[in-house]
């Protein structure tokens, strides 16, 4: 069983490490970096961070957390229990989930999933996600506090109260608990970066010699 478990740890670590970590949905800005990518998320209402994020290793889903759940999507809203790095950023590189059609209730989408700051501009809430089963909304998430918060709220267990979401959304995404797991995510995507280029630059170090 050990051999088993290794083995599968190991191809689990070994997916190429071209995937880059960033969702197609996030602007991405080209400077003159050919191994990282830059991604808005949305802190406060005057002012935006720009997150640096560098190709890294690919890590599957854990396969058990998915016989747990009978909608497929929802393994895509849980974490291991004592997740490492890479998997933490790996799980927030499936994310956002942003459906534009909910077969239950109407909602204001572009609300939703833009707010305005206070100079006028408009940025996308990437870090709003959004369970459904067949077009019915379920919950609403918050991917990046799902990994970094260490603390219980509704949009890590699953915001279900849709009848004033805006207002729910928007406190959120204004809490102190939020902008700290976004400090964190930064952090922990920087430290990865840093810690893939020394790692390359090794490995181009023993080719030359």
């Amino acid at each position: 069983m050990m051999k088993k478990k290794k083995a599968d740890d190991k191809s689990d670590i070994g997916i190429a490490q071209n995937d880059i970590l960033v969702n197609t949905d996030i602007q991405i800005k080209g400077q003159h970096e050919t191994s990282e990518t830059k991604q808005k998320v949305g802190v406060n209402h005057d002012e935006e961070i720009h997150i640096h994020i560098l190709k890294t290793e690919s890590v599957t889903e854990n396969s058990e957390l998915g016989n747990l759940f009978t909608n497929p999507q929802e393994k895509l809203f849980k974490l291991p229990q004592n997740a490492n790095l890479v998997q933490k950023l790996n799980f927030i590189k499936q994310h956002p989930i942003q459906p534009t059609y909910f077969s239950n209730i109407k909602l204001d989408i572009h609300k939703l999933y833009f707010r305005n700051t206070l100079e006028g501009k408009e940025i996308a809430r990437n870090w709003l996600s959004v369970l459904c089963n067949d077009h019915e909304l379920k919950s609403f998430f918050c991917p990046i506090c799902i990994a970094f918060s260490s603390l219980i709220s509704p949009f890590t267990s699953g915001q279900t109260n849709f009848k004033h979401i805006h207002e729910y959304i928007k406190k959120h995404e204004d809490s102190i608990t939020h902008k700290h797991s976004v400090e964190s995510y930064i952090s922990a995507s920087n430290d990865k970066s840093i810690e893939f280029g020394i790692n390359s630059n090794l490995i181009n170090l023993k080719k030359t010699n």
